[in-house]
């Protein structure tokens, strides 16, 4: 979809002027993002439509970010079309205007291991109402949506972990809200309290563990690297360094997983 098209779509439930403008921002490899500018509006749009594989429940995410930018870790969402496929949020200037240039993470490559780790702790210590993560079932939606045949050796790995999950996810005292998706860009503001977070979409109720594994793993952090980032949140909440980091290790083979089935999804779909 087009600028001009969304533009069209937009115009009416958000009342917009003929002044408004959509300029395209760079984004990840499913969704489309802009700006949109209007007299009194500067708000991020996202393009859904393209994402026909994921089976993320929109509506419920939208309503948990809005709980998310109420504790000020999110930006707020203001729109959500019934078809779910453009979304609308407040934009977010990552600049020394809106906060302070300490504060201010114009470089990502000052998000170090050790600032993860600390923006971790305190997500994984927010309290909100989010669905459970479930992620034996979206690795099954994965795999039907993929066709993965019988005897893969990518189904072969899933199948075996499956139980290891599902045991993994029933761990009360590790049972916390996870981005699950966090990349050092969408760390805007690393050093506020509360710290400011984007593209919350695959955020769940799930093991802190398969978060700090994802985390390092999208980051293409080094083993030096992750084992700086899985300490510092250990020692922020007083785990077990050595006990955090083979979680870790053990949790770093089911992000593999969940990753290659993702991909073969999108792949399907395209």
């Amino acid at each position: 979809m087009n600028e001009r098209d969304i533009l069209l779509r937009l115009q009416k439930p958000l009342k917009l002027s003929t002044a408004a403008t959509l300029q395209r921002h760079p984004a990840g490899e499913v969704n489309h993002v802009f700006q949109l500018q209007d007299v009194h509006l500067n708000a991020a749009v996202k393009w859904l439509g393209e994402d026909s594989f994921s089976g993320v429940n929109r509506r419920s995410q939208f309503d948990l970010q809005q709980q998310l930018a109420a504790l000020g870790v999110a930006p707020l969402p203001l729109w959500l079309s019934h078809d779910e496929t453009l979304w609308v949020e407040a934009w977010v200037e990552d600049t020394p205007s809106t906060h302070s240039a300490e504060q201010s993470n114009q470089n990502k490559g000052e998000v170090s291991p050790a600032t993860l780790a600390s923006v971790l702790a305190y997500i994984h210590g927010v309290s909100v109402e989010a669905e459970p993560l479930h992620l034996v079932n979206r690795w099954r939606h994965y795999i039907n949506v993929a066709q993965l045949p019988e005897g893969s050796e990518l189904l072969k790995r899933a199948q075996g972990l499956e139980a290891q999950v599902i045991e993994s996810e029933a761990r009360p005292g590790d049972k916390v809200l996870c981005h699950n998706d966090l990349l050092k860009g969408h760390v805007l503001f690393a050093r506020c309290q509360p710290p400011l977070l984007i593209d919350w979409e695959y955020a769940a109720m799930g093991n802190r563990y398969f978060d700090l594994a994802s985390c390092c793993s999208i980051n293409q952090l080094s083993e030096k690297e992750s084992k700086t980032l899985v300490t510092g949140y250990a020692n922020i909440l007083g785990i077990n360094p050595d006990y955090a980091f083979a979680q870790y290790q053990t949790h770093l083979a089911i992000v593999h997983v969940t990753d290659s089935l993702w991909r073969c999804a999108m792949n399907r779909t395209r």
